[in-house]
């Protein structure tokens, strides 16, 4: 079932699991029977901040102690209590192993290591493991690169790993959520109905963050991911050579992403999409930033020789722009965009997209924004169609806002795309061939909107998630939040939701709708968080 790990300094705490047998292909399972032991916490050493893991070249190519090690294959291990521990709380070894929260809240890192420490590690090489329905916190410690959940590197024939209904938070420098970014971590897995606050300071390494979700498919791809609600934290997710090899489709969709770039940050994005990736459809997520970038699909560098290319992103709602916060730090951000197109990546269509761009700083602001840093043959046959489009200056920005910016690819073509900007930029210099057709105006509207209805809260950890029904009128893109009957400091948001961090005092919310021309309709009924549902466990 599991092995125990010594150290030189040992916390003893009883840990229950309930294990089924299941067969590794059929899945029948035998009846479950109880193991109790007395396991041996993996604590720190003897020194100030030892502990964690290996001393290897890079401490994730070795096991780190834990407190629960699965290394017998075929296995459905069901925690029975929750488990706090000083570093790793569980590693598994094994294939075809199903980890069962049962409701219950790990915390690991729960004091400060020097080396990274893990809530789950799944070890080089191991396949097919779930898992579900829990809560998975870091500790106080807060240790460096720690994420939550590290699949470290899979087979190339891996599939699938399932993760879903978890609720994870983590709050140290540099640690994301799920982590499956080397090799093959993640062909033909899926992460679902899972919610994520990237809490901890993103900007101490080089200038890129942790994210919730980071992730590599590159031989099979495959992936699905949906229906995730993805907080804080530099990316929301970023994708790596997704079906490089072998493309699988990949699904991500219906995901709602409230990521914000730290002072000092560079290149935060909603989804990045990177590396030679193909046959990825980003459909219906939506992306809130007061201080970010939409959606990047990026070959990940000027001369590579293929992007990524033959990807499908539609019907997303995206909401970006950069505070005044954004001049803090190292990286001061120049641009803001939408959705772009960049690096060798063509074939791909961005399709029924709804984006607000603006900027409170200095720089360029794109609803999409299609070119490399040079000319790129590959930057070809690359579509946008259908999208509505809002680029707009915000308190302070003097630059021309634009629905478009095409410079420089080969062939791009822009159909029946409506916008409001103060400038349309064709770039058609720089572009080989363009074609241009029934792309319009956004029409004015008149009136006031009506209230949004369907107005819910909902509690995760400290954090309230606030949904509303989408007001059917048009001219109507954007919502006012009201908490305590105060308009809360931030942007209006353009999507239908919003996540109010760290709330945890009782509250209660509205919402109202407002016009692009700045008109705002009644509230909505207020809802009280009193009375508000824990989310997913």
């Amino acid at each position: 079932m599991f092995t125990r790990m010594g150290q030189s300094r040992r916390i003893a705490r009883r840990i229950v699991l309930t294990v089924v047998l299941c067969a590794p292909i059929s899945g029948a399972c035998w009846l479950p029977f109880m193991v109790r032991t007395d396991a041996a916490i993996a604590g720190i050493g003897e020194s100030e901040h030892g502990g964690g893991g290996g001393s290897g070249e890079n401490p994730r190519d070795e096991i780190p102690p834990a407190a629960l090690i699965l290394d017998r294959p075929n296995r459905i291990h069901k925690l029975e209590s929750d488990l706090t521990v000083p570093g790793t709380a569980v590693v598994i070894t094994a294939d075809d192993v199903t980890l069962d929260l049962n409701g219950h809240t790990i915390t690991y890192n729960a004091e400060r290591s020097s080396t990274p420490v893990f809530g789950v590690y799944v070890a080089v090489g191991v396949d097919r493991v779930t898992i579900v329905n829990g809560i998975i916190l870091q500790g106080a410690g807060k240790s460096q690169d720690s994420p939550a959940i590290l699949l470290y590197g899979a087979s190339w024939q891996a599939g699938p790993h399932m993760i879903h209904d978890l609720v994870i938070r983590t709050i140290g420098v540099e640690s994301g959520g799920i982590q499956a970014d080397k090799g093959y971590s993640f062909n033909q897995s899926k992460i679902f109905r899972t919610y994520i606050e990237v809490l901890g300071d993103t900007s101490a390494i080089d200038g890129y963050g942790a994210d919730p979700i980071s992730l590599t498919a590159r031989n099979r791809g495959g992936i699905e991911i949906h229906d995730n609600i993805l907080v804080g934290g530099h990316r929301g997710m970023q994708l790596v050579y997704i079906g490089a090899d072998n493309a699988n489709r990949s699904d991500v969709h219906r995901n709602r992403i409230q990521q914000k770039r730290r002072p000092g940050s560079k290149a935060p994005y909603g989804i990045l999409l990177a590396g030679r990736s193909h046959n990825v459809h980003i459909y219906e997520n939506q992306i809130i930033s007061d201080d970010g970038r939409g959606i990047n699909v990026d070959g990940w560098g000027q001369g590579v020789e293929v992007g990524a290319s033959g990807n499908f992103v539609y019907g997303n709602r995206i909401d970006v722009q950069y505070s005044s916060s954004a001049t803090e730090g190292e990286y001061v951000e120049n641009n803001v965009y939408g959705i772009r197109d960049r690096y060798s990546s063509g074939d791909n269509t961005f399709e029924n997209n709804t984006i607000i761009a603006a900027s409170d700083v200095r720089g360029d602001v794109f609803g999409i924004f299609i070119g490399s840093d040079d000319a790129d043959p590959l930057m070809r046959n690359i579509v946008a169609r259908n999208n509505t489009i809002i680029a707009r200056r915000g308190k302070v920005q003097a630059n021309e806002p634009y629905a478009f910016q095409f410079s420089p690819a080969d062939s791009v073509t822009a159909t029946d795309n409506k916008y409001l900007a103060d400038g349309f930029s064709t770039g058609d210099e720089s572009v080989g061939k363009l074609t241009l057709s029934g792309n319009s105006m956004l029409p004015t509207v008149s009136g006031t909107p009506p209230a949004p209805e369907g107005v819910k809260v909902t509690r995760f950890l400290e954090s309230y998630l606030i949904e509303w029904t989408d007001v059917e009128t048009r001219g109507v893109y954007e919502y006012v939040i009201y908490r305590d009957g105060q308009r809360l400091p931030i942007s209006p948001r353009g999507g239908t939701f919003y996540v109010d961090v760290d709330a945890a005092d009782e509250h209660v919310y509205a919402v109202s709708a407002i016009t692009l021309e700045g008109r705002e309709g009644p509230r909505s009924k207020e809802v009280s968080t009193a009375t508000a549902a824990n989310g997913w466990w």
